[in-house]
């Protein structure tokens, strides 16, 4: 029996060494596939975690990118431009910046822009002095519609600036606009315009220039009397002065035709009786003594630069019409 069980545990020994020298000698047993699938699973997941996470960036519009190209200051709830920074061709002004809406444009704001064009917002009621000096390639501008006033020399030396329209319902102009702006052809200026400088522009610097303007306008008047050509809205029937009356101003003074005209027009809205003769009654200018058909006389005031400044009734002594130089 001894030896019998001694036996069976030698051959079991036996057995469990070749067993194991069997899985010594062995190769592992690998799953790459597996793990393959395994990572690709993970980092599939964990790409889309992160795209679920971080949104795309969606581009700027064009309204934050306008807003970047202009510095300025908030003051009682509006934005005053200081500074237009921008380099484009066509410049947009935005009816908002950081929030407050854009209603006033600083002293030389846009000095030396290099823009052809210029549009401004509805928003805008104020544009400040020399606002735009020097734009040489300024060709169009498009003011919006709640312009009230305008500061001085606004439009200095924009080269290239053929026609400028001032919105309805515009108050004033706070001196001369226009100077060195030799292609400028047509100036808008609505009747709401009461407030106006002596001067609206220089006739030598702005040789072709015409003051489009409703009958009986203040800038008529002012335009009139500096000697620059008047030329109402289509739709509205100018008043035509007399060919005899400018033909006996033509005879009396050194002026052009164009000249002669403006000084009758000026004339013909004072409603007087027919000119029946005309003479030149001081040395110092062209000033001249008009005769009526009633037989009363006027003194014209007339610059050397043959703009009108004054009327004055001589029998009365009462002044019809004056400027003050």
């Amino acid at each position: 029996m001894r030896k019998i069980i001694i036996t069976l545990v030698v051959v079991m020994a036996l057995t469990m060494g070749a067993c194991g020298k069997s899985a010594d000698t062995e190769s592992p047993v690998t799953l790459p596939h597996v793990e393959s699938y395994a990572e690709e699973s993970v980092m599939e997941s964990a790409h889309h975690e992160t795209s679920s996470a971080v949104p795309e960036a969606e581009p700027e519009t064009n309204h934050a990118t306008d807003e970047d190209k202009f510095t300025g200051i908030i003051e009682d709830g509006v934005f005053i431009i200081e500074k237009c920074l921008s380099t484009d061709n066509t410049v947009i002004v935005p009816d908002k910046i950081d929030g407050a809406p854009v209603g006033k444009i600083r002293d030389h704001a846009f000095y030396t822009l290099p823009c052809k064009s210029i549009v401004l917002p509805d928003s805008v009621f104020y544009i400040g002095e020399s606002a735009f000096l020097e734009c040489k390639n300024l060709e169009q501008i498009s003011l919006g519609n709640g312009i009230k006033a305008i500061g001085v020399y606004a439009f200095q030396s924009c080269l290239k600036l053929k026609s400028v329209s001032f919105p309805e319902g515009m108050e004033t102009i706070e001196g001369p606009l226009f100077l060195d702006d030799e292609e400028l052809e047509e100036v808008y200026i609505p009747i709401s315009v009461v407030n106006l400088p002596e001067r609206i522009a220089s006739n030598k610097t702005c040789p072709n220039i015409v003051i489009v303007t409703p009958e009986g306008s203040e800038a008529e008047k002012i335009a009139l009397a500096q000697g620059l050509t008047v030329r109402h809205p289509k739709g509205e029937t100018a008043v035509t002065p007399s060919t005899d009356t400018v033909d006996l101003i033509c005879e009396s003074i050194d002026c052009t035709k164009q000249q002669a005209e403006n000084i009758a027009s000026r004339l013909s809205k004072l409603e007087l009786p027919d000119i029946t003769s005309i003479e030149k009654s001081s040395a110092d200018d062209n000033s001249i003594t008009v005769t009526t058909q009633d037989g009363k006389e006027y003194e014209v005031g007339i610059d050397r630069l043959c703009r009108v400044y004054s009327v004055r009734d001589m029998e009365t002594d009462k002044y019809l019409f004056t400027i003050t130089e």
